[in-house]
Protein backbone atom coordinates (compact mmCIF):
# COMPACT_ATOMS: atom_id res chain seq x y z
CA UNK A 1 0.00 0.00 0.00
CA UNK A 2 1.02 3.49 -0.55
CA UNK A 3 2.53 5.91 2.10
CA UNK A 4 0.00 8.45 1.57
CA UNK A 5 -2.45 5.64 0.94
CA UNK A 6 -1.82 4.16 4.17
CA UNK A 7 -1.73 7.50 6.18
CA UNK A 8 -5.12 8.33 4.75
CA UNK A 9 -6.72 4.97 5.75
CA UNK A 10 -5.02 5.21 9.53
CA UNK A 11 -6.73 8.78 9.34
CA UNK A 12 -10.06 7.65 8.82
CA UNK A 13 -9.56 5.07 11.42
CA UNK A 14 -9.15 7.55 13.82
CA UNK A 15 -11.95 9.96 13.16
CA UNK A 16 -13.78 6.97 13.50
CA UNK A 17 -12.50 5.91 17.06
CA UNK A 18 -11.86 9.42 18.48
CA UNK A 19 -15.26 11.20 17.07
CA UNK A 20 -15.19 14.92 15.53
CA UNK A 21 -13.92 16.66 18.01
CA UNK A 22 -11.43 14.91 19.60
CA UNK A 23 -9.90 14.30 15.72
CA UNK A 24 -10.12 17.96 15.42
CA UNK A 25 -8.01 18.61 18.58
CA UNK A 26 -5.46 16.26 16.88
CA UNK A 27 -5.41 18.11 13.79
CA UNK A 28 -3.88 21.11 15.08
CA UNK A 29 -0.85 19.14 16.19
CA UNK A 30 -0.19 16.69 13.56
CA UNK A 31 -1.28 18.33 10.24
CA UNK A 32 -1.97 15.55 7.81
CA UNK A 33 -4.61 14.37 10.22
CA UNK A 34 -6.12 18.01 9.55
CA UNK A 35 -10.06 18.50 8.54
CA UNK A 36 -11.17 20.29 5.57
CA UNK A 37 -12.70 23.56 7.28
CA UNK A 38 -16.40 23.21 7.67
CA UNK A 39 -18.76 26.01 5.69
CA UNK A 40 -21.04 27.86 7.46
CA UNK A 41 -23.75 28.86 4.80
CA UNK A 42 -26.17 31.34 6.00
CA UNK A 43 -29.41 30.19 4.72
CA UNK A 44 -30.49 33.41 2.98
CA UNK A 45 -27.33 33.19 0.97
CA UNK A 46 -27.98 29.64 0.32
CA UNK A 47 -31.46 30.94 -0.86
CA UNK A 48 -30.77 33.71 -2.77
CA UNK A 49 -28.12 31.56 -5.15
CA UNK A 50 -30.76 29.00 -6.08
CA UNK A 51 -33.71 31.52 -6.24
CA UNK A 52 -31.17 32.94 -9.15
CA UNK A 53 -31.09 29.75 -10.48
CA UNK A 54 -34.88 28.71 -10.39
CA UNK A 55 -35.71 31.57 -12.31
CA UNK A 56 -33.47 31.37 -14.78
CA UNK A 57 -35.22 28.07 -15.82
CA UNK A 58 -38.91 30.06 -15.60
CA UNK A 59 -40.07 29.29 -12.51
CA UNK A 60 -41.46 32.83 -10.71
CA UNK A 61 -40.63 32.43 -7.44
CA UNK A 62 -44.17 34.43 -5.91
CA UNK A 63 -46.92 32.49 -5.37
CA UNK A 64 -44.81 29.30 -5.82
CA UNK A 65 -44.22 25.97 -3.47
CA UNK A 66 -40.78 24.90 -2.76
CA UNK A 67 -39.21 22.26 -0.58
CA UNK A 68 -36.18 22.79 1.09
CA UNK A 69 -33.41 19.39 2.18
CA UNK A 70 -30.84 19.74 4.05
CA UNK A 71 -32.21 22.75 6.05
CA UNK A 72 -30.08 22.93 9.11
CA UNK A 73 -30.90 23.30 12.67
CA UNK A 74 -33.19 26.26 11.60
CA UNK A 75 -36.21 27.18 9.46
CA UNK A 76 -34.13 30.08 7.95
CA UNK A 77 -34.09 29.22 4.59
CA UNK A 78 -38.32 28.49 4.40
CA UNK A 79 -38.00 32.28 5.98
CA UNK A 80 -36.13 33.48 3.08
CA UNK A 81 -38.07 31.67 0.52
CA UNK A 82 -41.17 33.69 2.48
CA UNK A 83 -39.93 36.69 2.04
CA UNK A 84 -39.44 36.12 -2.19
CA UNK A 85 -43.06 35.53 -1.99
CA UNK A 86 -43.43 31.61 -1.74
CA UNK A 87 -46.59 30.64 -1.16
CA UNK A 88 -45.32 27.70 0.76
CA UNK A 89 -42.17 26.80 1.98
CA UNK A 90 -41.41 23.62 3.91
CA UNK A 91 -38.24 22.75 5.66
CA UNK A 92 -36.95 19.27 6.00
CA UNK A 93 -33.23 18.58 7.75
CA UNK A 94 -32.69 14.61 8.33
CA UNK A 95 -30.21 15.44 10.86
CA UNK A 96 -31.20 15.38 14.90
CA UNK A 97 -31.62 19.13 16.48
CA UNK A 98 -33.69 22.10 16.30
CA UNK A 99 -32.18 25.34 17.10
CA UNK A 100 -34.66 27.19 18.66
CA UNK A 101 -32.80 30.61 19.64
CA UNK A 102 -30.80 30.74 16.03
CA UNK A 103 -34.55 30.13 14.44
CA UNK A 104 -36.01 32.49 16.19
CA UNK A 105 -32.97 34.91 15.12
CA UNK A 106 -33.49 34.55 11.38
CA UNK A 107 -37.24 35.21 11.88
CA UNK A 108 -36.55 38.24 13.59
CA UNK A 109 -34.71 39.49 11.18
CA UNK A 110 -36.47 38.74 8.44
CA UNK A 111 -39.43 40.26 9.94
CA UNK A 112 -37.92 43.27 10.11
CA UNK A 113 -36.89 43.30 6.50
CA UNK A 114 -40.31 41.94 5.53
CA UNK A 115 -42.44 42.93 7.82
CA UNK A 116 -45.64 42.34 6.02
CA UNK A 117 -45.20 38.57 4.81
CA UNK A 118 -47.09 35.81 6.69
CA UNK A 119 -43.83 33.96 7.78
CA UNK A 120 -46.39 31.63 10.08
CA UNK A 121 -48.42 30.57 7.48
CA UNK A 122 -45.93 29.95 4.73
CA UNK A 123 -43.58 28.01 6.41
CA UNK A 124 -43.29 24.90 8.28
CA UNK A 125 -41.13 22.11 8.92
CA UNK A 126 -41.17 18.59 7.87
CA UNK A 127 -40.47 15.75 10.28
CA UNK A 128 -40.26 12.98 7.46
CA UNK A 129 -40.17 13.71 3.25
CA UNK A 130 -42.37 10.13 3.56
CA UNK A 131 -45.63 12.32 4.99
CA UNK A 132 -45.47 14.79 1.71
CA UNK A 133 -48.08 13.71 -1.04
CA UNK A 134 -47.09 13.11 -4.31
CA UNK A 135 -46.89 16.22 -6.68
CA UNK A 136 -46.49 18.96 -4.41
CA UNK A 137 -43.62 20.82 -4.89
CA UNK A 138 -43.03 23.43 -7.46
CA UNK A 139 -39.21 23.39 -7.05
CA UNK A 140 -37.43 21.90 -4.34
CA UNK A 141 -33.58 23.02 -3.04
CA UNK A 142 -31.64 20.33 -1.77
CA UNK A 143 -28.37 19.87 -0.19
CA UNK A 144 -27.80 15.94 0.15
CA UNK A 145 -25.42 15.21 3.19
CA UNK A 146 -24.36 11.59 4.74
CA UNK A 147 -23.37 8.70 2.82
CA UNK A 148 -26.88 8.14 1.15
CA UNK A 149 -27.35 6.67 -2.48
CA UNK A 150 -27.51 9.52 -4.93
CA UNK A 151 -30.95 7.44 -6.21
CA UNK A 152 -32.86 7.29 -3.06
CA UNK A 153 -32.83 11.09 -2.94
CA UNK A 154 -33.72 11.20 -6.60
CA UNK A 155 -36.31 9.31 -6.09
CA UNK A 156 -37.89 11.38 -3.13
CA UNK A 157 -37.59 14.37 -5.12
CA UNK A 158 -39.39 12.70 -8.35
CA UNK A 159 -42.59 11.50 -6.37
CA UNK A 160 -42.83 15.50 -4.71
CA UNK A 161 -42.17 17.61 -7.80
CA UNK A 162 -45.06 18.53 -10.40
CA UNK A 163 -43.99 17.74 -13.86
CA UNK A 164 -42.08 19.97 -14.71
CA UNK A 165 -40.53 21.07 -11.45
CA UNK A 166 -37.19 21.60 -10.80
CA UNK A 167 -34.53 21.10 -8.26
CA UNK A 168 -31.61 23.28 -7.38
CA UNK A 169 -29.14 20.94 -5.35
CA UNK A 170 -25.95 21.71 -4.13
CA UNK A 171 -23.45 18.97 -3.94
CA UNK A 172 -20.00 18.85 -1.78
CA UNK A 173 -17.65 15.97 -2.58
CA UNK A 174 -14.26 17.13 -0.81
CA UNK A 175 -12.56 14.57 1.18
CA UNK A 176 -12.93 15.93 4.87
CA UNK A 177 -9.52 15.44 5.56
CA UNK A 178 -7.71 18.68 3.82
CA UNK A 179 -4.47 16.27 3.22
CA UNK A 180 -6.39 14.04 1.05
CA UNK A 181 -8.70 15.49 -1.19
CA UNK A 182 -9.17 12.89 -4.00
CA UNK A 183 -7.72 9.63 -1.85
CA UNK A 184 -11.54 8.28 -1.42
CA UNK A 185 -10.79 7.41 -5.19
CA UNK A 186 -8.03 4.93 -4.63
CA UNK A 187 -10.55 2.90 -2.60
CA UNK A 188 -12.90 0.59 -3.69
CA UNK A 189 -16.63 2.15 -3.74
CA UNK A 190 -17.85 -0.52 -2.12
CA UNK A 191 -15.41 -0.18 1.09
CA UNK A 192 -17.73 3.36 1.31
CA UNK A 193 -20.92 1.95 1.05
CA UNK A 194 -20.22 -0.39 3.86
CA UNK A 195 -17.66 1.70 6.57
CA UNK A 196 -18.38 5.19 5.72
CA UNK A 197 -16.38 7.76 7.86
CA UNK A 198 -17.94 9.93 10.00
CA UNK A 199 -18.97 12.99 7.92
CA UNK A 200 -18.37 11.73 4.59
CA UNK A 201 -19.88 11.70 1.69
CA UNK A 202 -19.90 8.24 0.81
CA UNK A 203 -18.47 7.33 -2.78
CA UNK A 204 -20.97 9.20 -4.83
CA UNK A 205 -19.17 11.65 -7.26
CA UNK A 206 -20.30 14.29 -9.87
CA UNK A 207 -21.58 11.95 -12.73
CA UNK A 208 -23.38 9.91 -10.17
CA UNK A 209 -25.59 12.63 -8.98
CA UNK A 210 -25.88 13.39 -12.90
CA UNK A 211 -26.77 9.60 -13.83
CA UNK A 212 -28.94 9.31 -11.37
CA UNK A 213 -31.18 12.41 -11.99
CA UNK A 214 -31.24 11.62 -16.24
CA UNK A 215 -32.35 7.84 -15.15
CA UNK A 216 -35.29 9.97 -13.32
CA UNK A 217 -36.18 11.84 -15.87
CA UNK A 218 -34.31 15.17 -15.27
CA UNK A 219 -33.14 17.27 -17.55
CA UNK A 220 -29.80 18.41 -15.59
CA UNK A 221 -27.23 21.55 -15.78
CA UNK A 222 -24.20 22.53 -14.16
CA UNK A 223 -23.87 26.26 -13.52
CA UNK A 224 -20.92 25.86 -10.88
CA UNK A 225 -18.63 24.03 -10.31
CA UNK A 226 -14.70 23.46 -8.26
CA UNK A 227 -12.43 21.45 -8.95
CA UNK A 228 -8.51 20.95 -7.95
CA UNK A 229 -6.84 19.48 -10.88
CA UNK A 230 -2.94 19.65 -9.48
CA UNK A 231 -4.11 17.66 -6.14
CA UNK A 232 -6.02 14.99 -8.57
CA UNK A 233 -3.03 14.66 -10.54
CA UNK A 234 -1.40 12.97 -7.71
CA UNK A 235 -3.55 10.27 -8.01
CA UNK A 236 -5.10 9.95 -11.33
CA UNK A 237 -2.71 7.20 -12.08
CA UNK A 238 -3.30 5.05 -8.79
CA UNK A 239 -7.43 5.33 -9.49
CA UNK A 240 -9.14 1.94 -8.19
CA UNK A 241 -10.47 0.08 -10.67
CA UNK A 242 -14.05 1.21 -9.59
CA UNK A 243 -12.72 4.69 -10.88
CA UNK A 244 -10.59 4.03 -12.92
CA UNK A 245 -12.24 4.16 -16.47
CA UNK A 246 -14.59 7.08 -15.31
CA UNK A 247 -14.43 10.74 -16.79
CA UNK A 248 -11.31 12.34 -14.73
CA UNK A 249 -12.74 16.14 -15.57
CA UNK A 250 -16.26 14.77 -13.29
CA UNK A 251 -14.24 12.86 -10.52
CA UNK A 252 -12.01 15.44 -9.46
CA UNK A 253 -15.26 18.17 -9.37
CA UNK A 254 -15.14 19.26 -5.50
CA UNK A 255 -18.42 21.17 -5.21
CA UNK A 256 -21.11 21.74 -8.48
CA UNK A 257 -24.23 23.01 -8.12
CA UNK A 258 -26.85 20.41 -10.38
CA UNK A 259 -30.11 22.72 -12.29
CA UNK A 260 -32.56 19.46 -12.95
CA UNK A 261 -36.13 19.82 -14.38
CA UNK A 262 -38.45 16.95 -14.07
CA UNK A 263 -39.60 15.97 -17.80
CA UNK A 264 -43.19 16.50 -18.00
CA UNK A 265 -44.93 12.77 -19.63
CA UNK A 266 -44.14 12.57 -23.46
CA UNK A 267 -40.68 14.80 -23.19
CA UNK A 268 -37.82 13.04 -24.45
CA UNK A 269 -34.89 11.75 -22.93
CA UNK A 270 -31.37 14.11 -23.66
CA UNK A 271 -28.91 12.47 -25.89
CA UNK A 272 -26.53 10.34 -23.96
CA UNK A 273 -22.68 10.94 -24.09
CA UNK A 274 -21.11 7.61 -23.60
CA UNK A 275 -17.91 8.32 -23.12
CA UNK A 276 -18.83 10.04 -19.36
CA UNK A 277 -18.41 6.96 -17.41
CA UNK A 278 -20.38 5.43 -14.63
CA UNK A 279 -23.16 3.73 -15.52
CA UNK A 280 -23.87 5.83 -18.71
CA UNK A 281 -24.10 9.03 -16.89
CA UNK A 282 -24.56 12.22 -20.06
CA UNK A 283 -22.10 14.94 -19.48
CA UNK A 284 -23.51 18.27 -19.42
CA UNK A 285 -21.37 20.66 -20.18
CA UNK A 286 -19.25 22.13 -16.99
CA UNK A 287 -19.24 25.96 -17.15
CA UNK A 288 -16.51 27.93 -15.67
CA UNK A 289 -16.68 28.23 -12.02
CA UNK A 290 -18.67 31.49 -11.29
Amino acid sequence: MDRDLLGYVVARRLRALLGEERFARLGRIVPQFRLEPAQALDPFTVVDAAVLQLTRQGLAIPGASLLVIGCGPTNGAGYALAAHGAARAVCHDSRPGFDVGADAKHLAAMTTMHPKVKYAVSVARAARLADIPDAFFDAVIAEPAGPGEPREMVAILRRVLRPGGVVVTCVDFREPLSRYPYHRLLLSGRAGKRRPAPGERGPWRCDDHISALTAAGFDVTVPFYESDPEAFAQVAGRLHPDYRDRDHGLLAVTRATLVACLRRPGEALPPLDSSAGGDNPPRPPLTDAQ
